[in-house]
């Protein structure tokens, strides 16, 4: 393709009729992403001709980003790739691409929803379209597939928001929740009861509309209840677990001085320095008494009187 337009602006420059396109009218041929593809070609052509190429440069580096973005859906990595086209800005000269992002953020959402939740034609409301299918998946327990859908909705839906949707306001909450439910399912399944209890109830402070509310509370009725004495073993023994000692390392230490030791080794070590340190400054003391008087002998210690 890019050899034929190449050919095509050769021809036309020797007769003096022109490549048969400009930036102009290939920008005005893009209609969906499916067209991305033929005027990349034809932009890259016209960026190589000194006449055409500064009016083709930019449109060819917003052709070129949103082909890149449309590989990463397509791959099945929606999420990056909004982000991504969410950080660009297009100057006003590609005002034309917002049209391409919304379709390609349609897109992006209808892959992270299950197959059997993605609608045959494109929805009229995306916003109907991701409560309606939220709710379906949340009854269904499938959290998996809701924090993704739910990741993706909030840069789909609300792209100068983050996670704070004004389409879902709880969507913060419900995908922290999704993501500590599933974390505190897994260390249940390890056999950490205890700290699976913990996850469980950070579940419980949080709230929203769509994430596991119920499901962990029952996770906790259960541990409470039925499985209440292998919670109970099981934190008697992280209570019985020696607690690692905190060593410092050795370059946190003078020159000469040992390192790597626990806090009882150290106090030793110090409480001896510190004993020296007086011993020596006593005789240094004696010393210096016993020379401003010479010839004369220190008097003994008088003994206590005893009572």
């Amino acid at each position: 393709q890019r050899l034929l337009a190449l050919k095509g602006l050769q021809s036309g420059e020797e007769s003096g009729s022109g490549p048969g396109f400009t930036v102009d009218s290939v920008i005005a041929e893009i209609h969906a992403p499916d067209d991305l593809a033929g005027a990349k070609e034809k932009l890259r052509a016209l960026a190589e001709l000194k006449d055409s190429r500064m009016e083709a440069h930019p449109q060819l580096q917003a052709v070129e980003s949103l082909l890149s973005v449309r590989e990463q859906i397509e791959s099945g990595n929606p999420r990056s790739a909004i982000a991504a086209m969410r950080r660009r800005t297009f100057q006003n000269q590609t005002a034309w691409a917002e049209e391409i992002e919304s379709q390609l953020a349609q897109r992006a959402l209808l892959l992270t929803l299950p197959e059997a939740e993605r609608p045959a034609t494109a929805p009229q409301s995306l916003e109907k379209l991701v409560t309606s299918t939220a709710t379906r998946l949340a009854a269904s327990e499938d959290w998996l597939s809701l924090w993704e859908m739910l990741q993706v909705a909030g840069l789909v839906l609300d792209p100068n928001s983050g996670s704070q949707s004004q389409v879902v306001p709880s969507l913060r909450n419900d995908v922290q929740a999704i993501e500590k439910f599933i974390h505190a399912r897994r260390l249940e399944d390890a056999g950490k009861l205890a700290d699976a209890l913990d996850q469980y109830l950070a579940v419980l402070a949080l709230t929203g509309k769509y994430g596991p509310y119920a499901a962990a509370n029952a996770a906790v009725t259960r541990l409470r209840g039925e499985r209440s004495a292998d919670l109970l073993a099981d934190q008697k023994r992280e209570a019985e677990q020696p607690q690692a000692t905190v060593r410092m390392p050795a370059s946190r230490f003078p020159t000469g001085y040992p390192g790597r030791m626990d806090s009882r080794e150290i106090s030793v070590i110090v409480n001896g320095i510190v004993d020296a340190k007086i011993a020596t400054a006593l005789a240094a003391e004696e010393k210096k008494v016993k020379k401003e008087t010479p010839g004369k002998e220190a008097l003994p210690p008088e003994k206590p009187v005893e009572p």
